[in-house]
């Protein structure tokens, strides 16, 4: 026997020949079974009608909606009998919410550059360079003014 409690999910199907007020009441008294089993409901979308994909008993249209709870794990199969014996619920699925924490990505470790030992100045480059006037020379020589 566990004592930690689970996240969970609750989804289900409600008849569609249920009244708009009627509908309230359904999942309040989804909600009331899960509180008297001492659960929390964290979170709850409020049943809209849908057309199915197959038809489910005869109904081909429902009302589709969910609860996410935090509840002990034995307390489970309490909560399940509850539903199980509400006429206007057609079909429920009860599922244990395991999203892991998403971890940040993790960046590829990236080498640093090495830097090349410094070079050493070439002197032949120094002597090279020339001022203006040293240029306007050579420009002239090569030219052949």
């Amino acid at each position: 026997m566990e004592k930690e409690p689970k996240k969970y999910e609750i989804t289900y199907l409600l008849a569609p020949s249920i009244a708009e007020d009627a509908l309230a009441n359904t999942v309040q008294a989804i909600h009331t079974a899960i509180e008297e089993e001492k659960g929390f409901i964290s979170h709850s979308e409020s049943p809209r009608k849908r057309h199915l994909a197959y038809p489910v008993g005869k109904e081909t249209s429902a009302y589709f909606g969910w609860t996410r709870c935090t509840l002990l794990p034995n307390a489970i199969s309490a909560v399940e009998k509850k539903i199980k014996a509400n006429p206007s619920v057609i079909r429920h699925i009860i599922v244990e919410d395991t999203i892991p924490a998403m971890a940040p990505p993790r960046m590829p470790r990236m080498m640093p550059p090495t830097m090349p030992a410094a070079l050493p100045k070439r002197e032949e480059e120094a002597d090279e360079r020339l001022d203006l006037e040293g240029l306007d020379k050579k420009l002239e020589e090569i030219l052949g003014k």
